[in-house]
């Protein structure tokens, strides 16, 4: 029976780490797929949806003979499969988000482009919260023979992009400690 407990917790926890890392996937064009003619824009579809860094992209074709392409913006207008960034093959492609911006998908097949077969994805930035500004300090503490009570011109403190990373860590850890807590009396009672 304890076991069976600890290997509920278990799930759980994987369960918790997975929900906690943020990483979705989306299947291109719905239940249609990636396919010429799609009765809504793929363009369409993917503004219903918010994309963030790793996320994830499913195409899935109706069979083995079309690839997707990565490609720049001048390829996805005039759908130019020469020169792609990446080329997904095989029926179902599987794509992830490494980085904000936009990122451009076409058909390998020059005609199921023209058909509708292509996609602009706006990935959202990691927004980590904002180091406070350090407070101004009194008037005494400007180098003398200086006359003006005004600060001296500061940059923007550097971002410090480990700070979110860190703080996702310590909420993760924060739901797991949580979480075998909770479990552990439960089980007790």
């Amino acid at each position: 029976m304890k076991t069976v407990h600890v290997m509920i917790v278990a799930i759980v926890v994987c369960y918790i780490i997975g929900a906690c890392n943020g990483h979705e996937e989306f299947h291109v064009g719905g239940a249609e797929g990636w396919r010429p003619h799609p009765s809504e824009s793929f363009n369409q579809w993917a503004q219903k949806h918010r994309f963030h860094i790793s996320d994830r992209l499913v195409f899935e074709h109706k069979d083995d003979k079309d690839s997707v392409l990565v490609v720049k913006k001048q390829h996805y207008d005039t759908c130019d499969n020469s020169n792609p960034y990446l080329k997904l093959i095989g029926g179902k492609s599987i794509f992830d988000f490494g980085r904000s911006g936009e990122y451009f998908f076409i058909s390998e097949n020059h005609e199921q482009c023209e058909a509708g077969e292509k996609m602009v994805v706006a990935v959202m930035a990691d927004r980590a919260p904002s180091p406070p500004l350090p407070a101004r300090p009194p008037p005494s503490h400007f180098p003398k023979g200086d006359s003006s009570d005004t600060a001296p011109v500061s940059r923007p403190l550097p971002h410090n992009s480990s700070s979110a990373s860190s703080s996702s860590n310590n909420r993760v850890l924060a739901s797991m400690v949580y979480l075998v807590l909770t479990v552990g009396i439960i089980f007790r009672a």
